[in-house]
């Protein structure tokens, strides 16, 4: 099976429920129901997708979507040697509970750890992310 419509043009690749379902058991963490089924793991993608959206329209909750840009064209999978930097851009968008005076901390992250900081700050009523970041591969391979 291949993405869904509704994930194209979002750098998503056929396998990511199986590499989401391998990071929850890797790390031991307690599965979901919706992660027993690829086409569940699309459908909690999608609804969730959908919900940060009319979040941001309602200034609803304190949210954010995001996706990555390497050369230009989107990925949701970043492919590097080990201690390769890769440069790539964030973009999306941040918001605060109807644009109230919260302080919110965005990063990416790795695995465990954290690659880069995408926004510190308070987004209030929302704005707009497109931070150019360079994130260094891990030194092994995996």
């Amino acid at each position: 099976a291949g993405v869904p419509e509704f994930a194209e043009g979002w750098g998503l690749e056929p396998d990511h429920p199986a590499m989401l379902q391998e990071y929850f058991a890797t790390h031991k963490l307690d599965k979901p129901e919706w992660l027993d089924s690829p086409d569940q793991v699309w459908a909690k993608l999608r609804d969730e997708m959908e919900q940060r959206q009319l979040d941001k329209r309602q200034c609803a909750g304190w949210g954010h979507l995001i996706h990555l840009e390497r050369d230009g064209e989107r990925v949701g999978v970043l492919r590097a040697r080990p201690g390769e930097q890769l440069r790539v851009t964030v973009k999306g968008f941040i918001h605060n509970s109807q644009g109230d005076s919260c302080i919110q901390q965005l990063f990416l992250v790795a695995d465990l750890a954290i690659v880069a900081e995408v926004s510190d700050g308070v987004p209030g009523l929302g704005r707009d992310i497109n931070k150019k970041v360079t994130i260094t591969a891990p030194k092994q391979g995996g």
